[in-house]
């Protein structure tokens, strides 16, 4: 365990407050919203702004996953959603898993076609999870995720920008995470564990301020270790890079690394 820090760029604490609370998440089920049954999969033309799910949904498609006045598509506490093939999600919908639900990616896709001008991506509350496939976000502009609960996946792709963050007391374990065009994890928990990186160099940034695993390379662009958080990989490439070291910060590569025109910043 380590110590939580405090990132110097205001701008980066202000985007990790968690989204909404339980009690907002309720307020919208009640309110100008729809429930999706086993007997009513498609929202495609609902005139709802809250779409939610409170039993156990499965047969989830791209067909039938999307709606122009959709804001917000939430699984409820007990409630799950099972994939049973790829799904995008339109730009101008929240996907968001309250306490106690699950979204289940039964090995597929969730793509969310969301811009950080048009709220979050994904948000996973504390005690919601995500599990068992691959979430992006792919479009211009970025989408941010924010996640207070659990996430263990296959794979992260962020290839437009935003953030992903990964709140305190929460758990993000990914085989593969993919940061390009300026996206940036933002780490404030013990628990993240990323087997392995796959970052374009000049663009990928990581803020962290307690504990990153990786197991594999780690090649990021611009690097914040706030004080006393660390971040351990197997083999480090820094190209054209800036790391920003707080009080007793620790970057460790435990087999090779590779240094060429680095920048470091750090106590005096």
């Amino acid at each position: 365990t380590r110590a939580i820090g405090d990132f110097t760029d205001p701008a980066i604490d202000g985007t990790i407050g968690q989204p909404y609370t339980e009690t907002q998440l309720a307020d919208f089920v009640s309110t100008n919203s729809y429930e999706i049954n086993g007997n009513n999969l498609s929202v495609d033309g609902l005139p709802y702004e809250t779409i939610y799910i409170k039993g156990q949904i499965s047969g989830i498609s791209d067909t039938n996953w999307s709606s122009s006045t959709v804001k917000r598509i939430i699984i409820c506490d007990g409630g799950s959603l099972t994939l049973t093939g790829g799904v995008s999600v339109r730009n101008g919908t929240e996907v968001i898993v309250a306490k106690g639900g699950t979204i289940n990616l039964n090995g597929y896709t969730l793509t969310s076609l969301n811009t950080t001008s048009s709220g979050y991506a994904f948000i996973i509350m504390p005690g919601g999870n995500i599990i068992s496939g691959e979430l992006d976000s792919n479009v211009s502009g970025g989408g941010s995720l924010y996640n207070g609960g659990t996430l263990n996946l296959t794979k992260m792709d962020w290839s437009s920008g935003g953030n992903i963050i990964n709140a305190n007391g929460a758990s993000l374990k990914t085989s593969n995470l993919s940061l390009l065009t300026h996206a940036t994890l933002i780490n404030h928990s013990e628990n993240c564990h990323i087997v392995n990186t796959n970052n374009d160099t000049d663009n990928a940034n990581y803020e962290n301020s307690c504990k990153i695993i990786i197991d594999g390379s780690f090649t990021p662009s611009s690097l914040t270790i706030s004080n006393g958080a660390s971040i351990q990989c197997k083999d480090m490439t820094l190209h054209a890079a800036t790391v920003n070291l707080g009080n007793d910060a620790i970057l460790e590569a435990t087999n090779t690394t590779t240094l060429q025109s680095v920048t470091v910043n750090g106590p005096t």
